[in-house]
């Protein structure tokens, strides 16, 4: 039987593949993808933590975040796409610079959190949510389209809440402020993605 702790580091491991596959992928598509993965990574994790400490606020909060993020946040943003979904890319995007950059950004950010964060909170956990948190600024701040740099948004609050899981579990309340201020985000996306993946600039987002 897998031991518990080997369990959460594997599943935080995988959200922080997720994040870096987030980085590398041209279509837009996949930044949906990544949404739904990783909140659903970060779904389990928060609802082990609850079945095993007994913690129904945990389990409440799993739910919430997979329904918010996972399901509906995915579903407003494909409503916005055109049918042929799968053919939208972003531009101008060089799969070789950016993956070098984010394993950069990765290794300074482990070193970073040795340095300063490590004697506080010495974690595993706490240093993938660092690492995740980090590689959510990144895409935000290398990427132009709306849905990219959402997807960056989506990481941040998923790292924010994996860090609170890892040094201690934040009150419920703060949890769910933090799902409704994505949700409401994700509202004021769909409203600016509205009728633009279908414009005259539809064969720069084609390949």
């Amino acid at each position: 039987m897998i031991p518990l702790q080997e369990a959460y580091d594997f599943i935080a491991t995988l959200m922080l593949f997720v994040a870096i596959w987030a980085q590398i992928g041209s279509y837009v598509i996949t930044k949906i993808e990544v949404i739904v993965i990783q909140t659903s990574l970060l779904s389990i994790y928060a609802f082990l933590s609850g079945v095993t400490t007994v913690n129904y606020d945990l389990i409440i909060l799993a739910f919430l975040i997979i329904f918010l993020r996972g399901i509906l946040t995915a579903f407003i943003l494909l409503k916005k796409f055109p049918q042929k979904r799968q053919l939208v890319r972003e531009k101008s995007t060089t799969v070789p610079s950016i993956l070098i950059v984010s394993i950069i950004v990765l290794i300074a950010t482990l070193i970073i959190y040795r340095l300063t964060i490590f004697q506080f909170a010495p974690s595993p956990i706490t240093a993938i949510g660092f690492v995740i948190a980090i590689q959510g600024l990144l895409l935000i701040g290398t990427r132009k389209n709306k849905v990219t740099q959402f997807t960056g948004y989506i990481e941040e609050e998923n790292a924010m809440i994996l860090l609170s899981l890892g040094i201690f579990p934040l009150p419920l309340i703060v949890e769910i402020s933090v799902l409704l201020d994505v949700l409401a985000l994700v509202i004021v996306a769909a409203v600016l993605l509205s009728g633009k993946m279908t414009s005259e600039h539809m064969e720069e987002l084609i390949g």
